[in-house]
């Protein structure tokens, strides 16, 4: 049985071991970005010196269903924010600018959906990014993944 600490750990590692162009997802998929650095906590775009990085944090946790259990046994739910920043790649067209971002964000939907450890327990409720376009130096991809653990005290 999984902690919750073990299955905030699990994300660094699976990361780290899965998303990079010279994988193929299990579900088919051959990955476009090449993450540089994993981080869990709340980092800004300063604090993180090789890009593309990807973060996560627990944003909170709440009980998903009790099991008829004794005191706080049961299935739970856990939030995690995930986002990362990636460069702007530099074209001279500018609808084609965003386009590492929007690779980065599909390439992190089809890890959590394909090669997380924890796939069957998770569902991606928004995914998003920022597009910045040229003049600025990076995009922000954003993700909140839910999900499910037993949880026994």
């Amino acid at each position: 049985m999984s902690t919750l600490n073990d299955i905030l750990k699990q994300i660094k590692t699976d990361i780290e071991s899965y998303i990079d162009p010279s994988n193929t997802s299990s579900g088919g998929y051959r990955y476009k970005t090449a993450i540089k650095d994993v981080k869990r906590g709340v980092y800004g775009s300063d604090e993180c010196n090789q890009l593309p990085t990807v973060v996560y944090r627990l944003d909170y946790e709440e009980r998903y269903n009790e099991m008829g259990g004794i005191g706080g046994n049961g299935i739970r739910k856990m939030f995690v924010y995930v986002y990362a920043f990636i460069q702007t790649k530099t074209y001279k067209n500018d609808e084609t600018a965003c386009d590492s971002a929007h690779d980065l964000l599909e390439d992190l939907k089809k890890f959590f959906y394909h090669d997380f450890t924890y796939k069957d327990s998770t569902e991606i409720s928004t995914a998003s990014t920022s597009e910045l376009g040229l003049k600025y130096p990076l995009n922000l991809v954003e993700l909140n993944v839910e999900i499910l653990y037993n949880y026994i005290i």
